[in-house]
């Protein structure tokens, strides 16, 4: 390939001052091609652009590739806005494919139409797809790729956002490559003119059998389809095209989601938009739940199966099966107002379902081990590992801290995820983010121990002693944050029964300890005062992070079960 380079990355099409057809440029009159986010030139599209007026809001034709655990496949999290976190995507599979769908169609509009997220986690490590559109979802056209690449990728390698034109994605996680509907006309064009011999028989073919059904201002679908890197798959010109390989786990295309720049317009109706709340995972004796959506134009909202053994009747949902089920909320339109965008939620129904509770983490320091404490309600082994930042947890949960970067008077974030993706008869966990705050050794807010605490208190070294007689005992008010010898100063709890989302009544606690504080928070119950404590598995509504004159806390809503009449509930903290 010749790789002359332009002065900078500007045009698609070439234009002549005669009004006469554009023409396809050949990649080598452009290439290198637009670079990584923030080099000059770059096409990147930060997922929070203005130039977004819509997103996917629905799926078919889903065909699962090789190597992809099912702890990713949830073709759900694709649809609506892109999200930029790396475990909020549908991975396809090596060799898989997925096409999203548009309740308001996609148009060729000046400039870009729409663009492909990914969740690569550098500027390097792409995974890449083909993109594909159609407006009966049945003919799909490709978009001319090219690939200027010449050696393999390995599993962990990387390549050059510059060697990569028309593909999904060629831009780490948060930023979409955009597409150009244009770009399928003026290829169309240039192979009917026969000025595209760059382009192989077998591109030129298909784009000359199904462009032709396209409607450019009536695009309902888009599909990728994973490209497999072991050097079989070619672009549009026929050159090979590498990708990391062999990966494993979530092998492939790991899809955020596809944003609209460009709409079908519906004149002069007004815009209306879905609620619809996420259905959690359901135990199979439930049997039938109610469901809930409105659409802020005051029109029903419709509701419909669009996968599992599900049957509806108005708005109840039953089952009578275990499986994955997708509900698709849609409001049509009517003389006043244009379809809304579809909602999809999708759930699980096993025989039983389960929630992980990972204990509030302390501040850190460099090089600082901690032992974790991670635990499925359904009893299931837990994994823990690092999102991000400088650490390492081991199968024990037991994280160390690293030094690399951490030096210095700046605090940094270490963030870590927990799951556990089920199995025969359990519905996968949510997952459980945590974020740890790293700081210098000479920070006010390393972690401190009981001992100590009560030396900069000035107190007696006991556990079970109350200074102040507020009923708290001292190793309470550390790990609250309070002033252990002013009773007025005391840890503040909220507690109320309540149902949860199974119908089972709950015990929910709002509190908040103290990130200094080196504890470990556990809880235990028992029927009666006589009996045997046993641990139990708090389910964790909400985490959040505050300051309050100088003091970092966390705060904590909880639920704990409370399926008895009569109960007793223990906060254990293990130093």
């Amino acid at each position: 390939m010749n790789t002359k380079k332009t002065i900078s990355y500007s045009i698609i099409v070439v234009v002549m001052a005669t009004m006469a057809q554009a023409q396809l440029p050949a990649p080598w009159e452009f290439y290198p091609f637009p670079g990584a986010v923030g080099t000059s030139g770059t096409t990147a599209m930060h997922m929070n652009s203005a130039s977004f007026v819509g997103w996917a809001d629905g799926y078919t034709a889903l065909r699962y590739g090789t190597s992809v655990a099912g702890t990713w496949m949830t073709p759900t999290k694709a649809l609506n806005q892109a999200t930029g976190d790396a475990y909020d995507i549908v991975c396809l599979g090596r060799g898989g494919e997925i096409t999203l769908t548009f309740s308001t169609p996609i148009s060729n509009e000046d400039g870009y139409d729409f663009a492909v997220f990914e969740n690569a986690c550098s500027d390097i490590f792409l995974e890449l797809a083909w993109v594909e559109v159609s407006s009966d979802g049945t003919n799909f056209c490709r978009f001319p790729n090219y690939y200027g690449g010449t050696g393999t990728v390995g599993a962990f390698g990387g390549h050059s956002p510059t060697d990569i034109y028309g593909l999904a994605s060629k831009y780490r996680q948060g930023y979409g490559t955009p597409f150009d509907l244009e770009e399928l006309q003026t290829a169309y064009n240039s192979i009917q003119n026969s000025t595209a011999s760059f382009l192989s028989s077998v591109y030129a073919d298909s784009t000359t059998d199904n462009f032709p059904l396209l409607d450019l201002n009536n695009i309902g679908y888009v599909r990728l389809i994973d490209i497999v890197g072991d050097g079989s798959a070619k672009d549009a010109t026929g050159r090979t095209i590498y990708d990391p390989y062999p990966t494993v786990g979530s092998a492939g295309f790991d899809l955020d989601a596809i944003g609209v720049i460009n709409q079908r317009q519906t004149p002069d109706l007004l815009p209306q938009v879905i609620s619809f709340e996420t259905i959690p995972n359901q135990k199979l004796v439930t049997g039938l739940i109610d469901l809930g959506a409105l659409s802020d134009s005051g029109l029903p909202v419709v509701f419909t199966v669009s996968e599992g053994l599900a049957a509806l009747t108005g708005t109840t949902l039953s089952f009578t099966n275990s499986g994955t089920i997708v509900i698709t909320a849609s409001q049509s339109g009517d003389e006043t107002y244009a379809p809304a965008a579809n909602v999809v939620r999708s759930f699980v129904v096993t025989e039983q379902i389960q929630h992980i509770y990972l204990a509030p983490i302390p501040n850190m320091t460099e090089n600082m081990e901690h032992q974790l404490y991670a635990v499925s309600s359904a009893g299931l082994p837990v994994v823990v590992e690092v999102t991000a930042g400088d650490a390492i947890v081991d199968a024990s949960h037991l994280i160390t801290i690293g030094n690399a970067g951490f030096g210095g008077a700046s605090d940094k974030i270490v963030t870590l995820r927990a799951y556990q993706k089920g199995d025969a008869s359990t519905a996968p966990a949510e997952d459980v983010s945590f974020s740890i705050r790293v700081v210098p050794t000479t920070s006010p807010h390393i972690p401190q121990t009981f001992a100590q605490w009560c030396s900069t208190q000035s107190i007696t070294n006991s556990a079970s002693a109350d200074n102040d007689n507020d009923g708290f005992n001292n190793f309470e008010e550390f790990m609250a944050g309070t002033d252990p010898e002013l009773p007025l100063d005391k840890p503040q709890r909220s507690i109320m029964m309540q149902t949860n989302s199974q119908s089972e009544r709950t015990l929910a606690m709002e509190f908040r300890i103290r990130r200094r504080a080196l504890a470990t928070l556990t809880f235990r119950y028992c029927g009666n005062l006589g009996a045997t404590w046993s641990d139990i598995v708090p389910y964790l509504q909400n985490v959040t992070y505050t300051e309050e004159a100088e003091t970092e806390y966390t705060n904590l809503k909880i639920e704990l079960p409370a399926q008895n009449t009569r109960g007793f509930y223990r906060m254990r903290f293990n130093e």
